[in-house]
């Protein structure tokens, strides 16, 4: 990932970074900007599904997410150069989880070589910016960090970690927009709640003749408890590793200084002592509940909370939205579903 990464660096730096991030991720203006464009990609992807077709949700997903996303963080825009990365970000998350044999043809060094050209296209969006004047307010995290009067925020670290950023349109977004329409599929009474909520709203929107706001999906009730559930239940991310500083003992069991220690989500989230019948999807359970305690947490915790989950709801709402909303859902055999 390299030492300048987000996931590497402690201390002041950390701190900084995380916050200027986190708050871009979090802004009004960028959540307006995320809205308008994940409804026409969604809707230009979903018009060329044609019935009797095979879709596969999570490739259309990642499609989607990964546009989305590169744009708030780089400002791409959908083109040849945006495929380009595409290509080369594939290459490199392969090689994420491989082993470290750093030998030509090898699958960890082709990753890096992939990482390599990503870092040139991207120092060159960096330097293109920083001849140009600072643009008030900034349009993407580039420009946020840019705007930064940090020393310690150079070229490599801000393209380090863009590409740190990308990893969720790849990965962790895709999967949860897949697993919602896997869980809805299994459950038809939260399929069913799910399409008269957005219904609703969108025939509200209409006769109004305004188009929908982040505000308006994030303000679906039901639609974020599925959200919540299927993060609950899917563990997208399984866990967390943490590093001791110093000397921990907890409940009786010492961690010596520099050990690691691997968090494991999904024992908490699966705990029957925590979640009556754990492993049934039930989005009414967090009806009124408060999702911030420590017996949840899809997106970690503390000063390494994911900067980018309250975009990961946003995409996942407007995404749910217009499948149940332009789709519908019918069986199609025994133990197999499908929207249509």
């Amino acid at each position: 990932m390299g030492k300048s990464s987000i996931l590497m660096i402690n201390g002041s730096l950390q701190k900084r970074v995380h916050g200027l991030i986190g708050a871009f991720l979090k802004s009004g203006h960028l959540k307006s900007q995320v809205t308008k464009d994940m409804q026409r990609y969604v809707q230009e992807t979903m018009s060329n599904w044609k019935d009797g077709h095979l879709i596969h949700l999570q490739d259309e997903a990642k499609l989607i997410v990964f546009q989305i996303l590169v744009k708030g963080l780089i400002g791409l825009e959908p083109g040849e150069e945006m495929q380009i990365l595409k290509q080369q970000f594939q290459e490199f998350i392969a090689g994420l989880m491989s082993l470290p044999v750093k030998l030509p043809g090898s699958r960890l060094y082709r990753s890096l070589q992939a990482k390599k050209k990503m870092v040139m296209l991207i120092q060159r969006t960096i330097q293109e910016k920083r001849m140009s004047e600072p643009r008030c307010p900034p349009r993407d995290v580039v420009d946020v960090l840019l705007n930064d009067s940090n020393d310690q925020l150079t070229d490599d670290l801000i393209s380090d970690n863009m590409i740190d950023l990308m990893i969720p349109a790849e990965d962790s977004v895709p999967v949860l927009l897949t697993l919602a329409a896997k869980y809805l599929s299994d459950c038809p009474l939260a399929l069913q709640q799910l399409e008269e909520e957005n219904m609703q709203l969108k025939k509200s929107k209409s006769l109004l003749g305004e188009t929908l706001q982040w505000t308006d999906y994030m303000s679906l009730s039901f639609t974020q408890d599925v959200i919540t559930e299927t993060l609950r239940m899917g563990n997208i991310i399984s866990g967390i590793m943490r590093k001791a500083m110093k000397d921990v003992e907890i409940k009786g069991h010492l961690i010596p200084k520099g050990w690691c220690v691997f968090a494991y989500f999904r024992s908490v989230h699966l705990d029957d002592d925590l979640y009556e019948e754990a492993y049934c999807f039930n989005p009414w359970r967090w009806k009124g509940k408060d999702t911030g305690t420590c017996g949840f947490t899809p997106f970690g915790g503390g000063r390494r909370l994911c900067p980018g989950l309250d975009l990961a709801r946003l995409e996942a709402s407007i995404f749910l939205h217009h499948l149940v909303t332009g789709f519908t859902y019918v069986s199609a055999a025994i133990n197999t579903c499908n929207f249509s």
